[in-house]
């Protein structure tokens, strides 16, 4: 933050410092724009620098991720492709397929950097192609991830309410992702290979009807994503796990 400020003060700096020198002529005006251009740049540049990815970045890169229930039999199988990468923003496409490689969805969706946090929208959390006849609003708060990480540091909370219509039905779905923490720091063993990981656990609260409460945990690494992650119900007994199988730059 600090140097972003230093550069939008140089900025103001140089434009003056030009406009004095020669305000009268086209070729000052030219300078100036192409400086102001520069600066501006800079900023995007150094804010990018600040911020680390905990996703691929490289368009083209792909990951796959396949999920187990607790019996260790396939369920489904998660595909992703970095598509865009503008600025402080990472555009992906995630295509779901079923244990006998049918497709089941695809979608489109986004992470950036802000404020120097990698930030992840809950958005990502809800697929809304199975409610195409029907008129969906999301609201959303997103969940973040420091530049730096240690043990024992607690992350900010994340939480998603969809409102589904139809003619005759009006349904509320809402999660809430709490008490985020980052238990340790370690390294991991997956198909795709070997992962420095921050290894966070957290609380998820889902309402539909009724009150579904279970425990997470996430094993994620820079500019990779999560290369694995566990559900247990409130009882701590293993529901299902994800884990990478692959990935490509």
């Amino acid at each position: 933050m600090e140097l972003r400020v230093f550069f939008i003060f140089l900025f103001f700096v140089v434009i003056f410092a030009q406009y004095l020198n020669d305000k009268n002529t086209l070729s000052s005006m030219k300078r100036i724009f192409l400086t102001v251009g520069a600066i501006l740049a800079g900023i995007c540049l150094v804010e990018a620098q600040n911020c680390t990815y905990y996703f691929p970045v490289k368009v083209g890169a792909s990951l796959v991720t396949k999920h187990y229930n607790d019996k260790d039999k396939l369920t489904s199988t998660t595909k992703s492709k970095v598509t865009e990468q503008t600025g402080n923003k990472v555009k992906f496409k995630a295509e779901s397929y079923d244990s006998k490689d049918k497709l089941l969805s695809s979608g489109d969706y986004e992470v950036r950097c802000e404020n120097n946090e990698f930030v992840m929208d809950m958005n990502s959390y809800f697929n809304t192609d199975a409610y195409k006849n029907m008129e969906v609003k999301v609201d959303s708060k997103a969940m973040s991830i420091p530049s730096s990480l240690n043990a024992g540091q607690k992350l900010n909370d994340g939480e998603i309410n969809v409102t589904i219509s139809n003619p005759g039905m009006n349904m509320i779905i809402s999660t809430k992702i709490t008490n985020r923490k980052v238990e340790a720091l370690e390294e991991i063993t997956t198909p795709a290979g070997k992962y420095k990981c921050a290894k966070i656990t957290y609380d998820i609260e889902t309402k539909m009807g009724m009150v579904i409460k279970t425990k997470g945990v996430e094993w994620i690494s820079q500019k990779v994503g999560i290369v694995r992650s566990e559900s247990y119900d409130q009882k701590g007994k293993l529901m299902s796990y994800s884990v990478l199988s692959s990935f490509s730059e």
